[in-house]
């Protein structure tokens, strides 16, 4: 998990007015019906910004190019049309951390990764043992302040349900989830072998600079597993940590 900046959209917006008609269409047809179902908050306007926004990721996971997308409410809703029709409570989420987090309420207080007082990728470390492809995963608490540890707390347990699964579906599910991580990590780690390799002179070096940056970008999907890494060695973390975007 990583922070992402969500548009502040004005209140004259078009997402904004087309929001709240359809939760002006929902709270009209619940005074008629008490399970009516009607307005809906995945409008096309909707769905794209929120996919700008995330970067094209599951905020939990980070899996990029999702194929089971979710436009997620980050605190549940509840049938609340306040809440179901929020911009602010709207995030891009893939089916699989979607349903872990809908099943303990616990996780209705954890982290907001749009909250950027909310230091999601310092307050909480991410380890990965390779070679093994499915690679054994560790979310671990870090340094916080009081006030926070709550939530911190609650997003690592949320995170390590994520990379471990809770049923043997989603067991499988995190399994191959764990495989992409490792891959990604992999192509990481060759990318820096090669660079440190490297004289100055050399012009693959820069190019091999430029795209462990872009592998470190907030864009790229596991940042915050590829960022640990780096953090996790004084030489890296000097010569990298300066280009986190």
């Amino acid at each position: 998990m990583v922070n992402f900046e969500k548009t502040n959209l004005p209140t004259d917006s078009e997402i904004r007015q087309d929001l709240a008609k359809e939760k002006a269409k929902r709270v009209k047809a619940l005074a008629k019906n008490p399970d009516s179902k009607a307005g809906s908050y995945r409008l096309e306007n909707v769905i794209v910004q929120v996919q700008n926004d995330f970067k094209d990721k599951c905020y939990i996971c980070e899996r990029k190019d999702l194929i089971d997308i979710n436009i997620e409410h980050f605190t549940a809703h509840k049938g609340n049309p306040d809440l179901e029709f929020s911009w602010e409570n709207l995030f891009w989420s893939c089916s699989h951390c979607n349903n872990i987090k809908s099943d303990n309420e616990v996780f209705n207080n954890i982290l907001d990764c749009t909250n950027l007082a909310h230091k999601v990728a310092e307050w909480i470390g991410y380890f990965i043992e390779i070679p093994e492809q499915k690679g054994k995963i560790e979310i671990k608490t870090q340094d916080c302040s009081q006030e926070y540890l709550e939530r911190v707390n609650n997003t690592v347990a949320l995170l390590q349900e994520v990379y471990e699964g809770t049923t043997p579906l989603k067991k499988i599910g995190a399994s191959n989830l764990r495989k992409l991580i490792a891959i990604e990590i992999g192509k990481l780690r060759l990318d820096l072998i090669k660079y440190y390799q490297m004289n100055e002179a050399d012009e693959l070096k820069h190019i091999l600079f430029t795209s462990i940056c872009k592998h470190l970008s907030i864009s790229s999907p596991f940042t915050a597993f590829k960022r640990w890494l780096i953090l996790q060695k004084e030489k890296l973390k000097q010569d990298f940590e300066p280009y986190f975007d």
